[in-house]
């Protein structure tokens, strides 16, 4: 949630490469430090490298909640995990806009990941993932409909997904990537790839996951799991069914 207003403000949780940032406050505040459990280390929500530590004697602490993030404190100005679902203030960092991006208009430009992204949402065609990645090469040549890399990716396109809609209403939000198999047997992971081409290095599925061909995004709490579903719902959208997806991200890898 606290991303997702950084991000409708032009910016993102802040990073902290060195002793210089303080605050006037008299309550600790999130900072966009989060444990990667797949990586086993901590790492930055806007990808910055996480070079620089400040931890309080005794931090950071890892138990076995579902995910933990960076807290600074307010008096000390040390730091300490805390389960991402506490409450809490929080610090946003601004980002400054370049003079020009390489992308589209309209488009997102992320420098980090040297890509740039659509939003597009309520649209008819996403009752068909086939359709969604023909419109998304209907945009730009380039483009496909999203893949994701790592976790720090992951978390970026859920904060997209999160800033256009209030999802503590939404009763199920979750929305198409370009992860999919051909195969009869939907368990094989190895049988899954990416509709742009890209490597299949990462994944993020639930428990229960793959179980069907096709894939999405679920972004309703942390940590945005990916679920398999059917790749067709024919009829779904003309029917304003709340159980199928009906936004999804184009990206163009530059």
């Amino acid at each position: 949630m606290q991303n997702r207003l950084c991000f409708n403000a032009n910016g993102h949780l802040a990073s902290v490469e060195s002793a210089f940032i303080k605050f006037n406050a008299t309550n600790d505040a999130w900072l966009g430090g989060y444990w990667n459990k797949f990586d086993n280390n901590w790492a930055w929500t806007d990808f910055t490298k996480f070079t620089y530590s400040n931890w309080q004697k005794g931090q950071p602490i890892i138990g076995n909640q579902s995910q933990y993030c960076l807290t600074l404190s307010a008096s000390q100005y040390t730091w300490s995990s805390s389960d991402c679902t506490s409450l809490k203030s929080f610090i946003c960092a601004l980002n400054m806009p370049p003079a020009q991006t390489p992308c589209p208009d309209t488009w997102l430009y992320n420098p980090t990941l040297n890509r740039c992204y659509n939003h597009v949402y309520h649209s008819n065609l996403s009752c068909d993932i086939n359709l969604v990645e023909q419109y998304c090469q209907s945009l730009d040549s380039r483009g496909h409909l999203i893949s994701i890399h790592s976790y720090a990716e992951n978390l970026f396109i859920a904060s997209i997904y999160r800033s256009f809609f209030n999802n503590q209403t939404d009763p199920d939000p979750w929305y198409w990537i370009g992860l999919k198999t051909d195969s009869n047997d939907w368990t094989d992971k190895g049988s899954f790839y990416w509709t742009d081409g890209s490597n299949f290095d990462f994944n993020n599925w639930d428990s229960a996951s793959p179980e069907n061909p096709c894939n999405y995004l679920e972004t309703k709490i942390m940590p945005y799991e990916w679920n398999t579903g059917a790749c067709t719902y024919p009829g779904f959208c003309e029917m304003g069914n709340n159980f199928t997806p009906t936004d999804f991200i184009c990206a163009i890898s530059l």
